[in-house]
Order: structure tokens, then C-alpha cells, then sequence
């Protein structure tokens, strides 16, 4: 969050890398679940989804659009990034039909 209230818009590829190590250690966090991994830390999956969707649209709005293209093809991302694209895409046709 401190990145997209403090960060320029060129930094938009460190939040994607944040990204991308999210949906890592979640996917990485979900194995351990499956083969019964019983040590403190690897079971849980706590995601950073809804945070870094919103922080996307809060560097830069300008290209958020195709952060949130490349992150429906995510699973762990798709539901939040359709979410936020839906209401900006709204928003915007709602502006241009005034």
C-alpha cells in the first residue's frame, strides 16, 4: 500500500513483482496444504489480493487497465481484478455517457 500512495507510476513493475510473489507463495502455501504439511507457516494463505488490486488503480489508474487484463488469467487474482475492472469500466462509460 505504501508503494501506491507514495510510489510513481514507473513503479508499477515493482508492485507487479510484489504481485507475482503473492500468487507464488499462496500457490506454494496451498501444496503444502495438500501434502499435509503440519509446521507452523506452511499452511496458511493468507492472500494480498484485494490489497494489491487497489493498489494497482492507486499508482497509476492510467495503466491499471492491463495490470488487471494480465491478472484475470490468474485465479488467485481473477475475481478481485474482474471486480475492480468492472466498477472503473462503469465509472468511466457512466462518465462518457454525460
Amino acid at each position: 500500500m505504501a508503494l501506491a500512495t507514495l510510489g510513481e507510476p514507473e513503479d508499477m513493475a515493482d508492485l507487479e513483482r510484489l504481485i507475482n510473489a503473492d500468487i507464488e507463495r499462496v500457490r506454494q502455501g496451498r501444496s503444502h496444504v495438500l501434502e499435509g504439511a503440519q509446521r507452523a507457516g506452511q499452511r496458511g494463505c493468507h492472500e494480498m489480493v484485494t490489497w494489491y488490486v487497489r493498489s494497482v488503480f492507486w499508482l497509476d489508474p492510467t495503466s491499471a487497465e492491463g495490470v488487471l487484463l494480465q491478472l484475470l488469467s490468474e485465479p488467485e487474482y481473477e475475481l478481485d481484478a474482474a471486480k475492480a475492472g468492472q466498477a472503473r469500466w462503469l465509472r468511466d462509460f457512466e462518465s462518457n455517457a454525460r
